[in-house]
């Protein structure tokens, strides 16, 4: 998705390095979209995810959302906007902005039970 930038592919990324006060090491939120246009064909493809330390000092996957479509329709992407203890648990939530084909609206992500979790979204916004 990085490097596929060209004729009839649009490429949209969104990255950020979180320090959260539950754990000293940055955790990194990244999201990818690649809209193509090929023969008369049309689609996406989109990937968001969060990357976060683990004991062994590597990073693992801790909360990913993807999807592929084709039509006229584009892919949602995302972008970090905040971390805030919004329900007072002691544990920040991650506010992010996703938007896809002429829409918008938000979104907060919570740990639960040691996940990632989609708590609450916005309604939708846009033309």
């Amino acid at each position: 998705m990085l490097d596929s930038e060209g004729h009839g592919v649009q490429r949209r990324q969104s990255l950020a390095a979180l320090q959260l006060p539950d754990n000293p090491e940055p955790r990194l939120f990244a999201s990818y979209a690649l809209d193509w246009s090929l023969d008369k064909r049309r689609g996406s493809i989109t990937l968001s995810f969060i990357a976060e330390p683990n004991k062994a000092g590597t990073y693992l996957i801790g909360w990913q959302d993807f999807d592929q479509t084709e039509g006229e329709s584009s892919g949602n992407t995302r972008t970090f906007l905040a971390s805030a203890d919004l329900n007072g648990d002691g544990s920040d939530e991650l506010v992010l902005a996703a938007t896809g084909k002429e829409k918008w609206w938000y979104e907060v992500l919570s740990r639960v039970r040691g996940k990632w979790t989609l708590i609450a979204t916005s309604p939708t916004g846009g033309c």
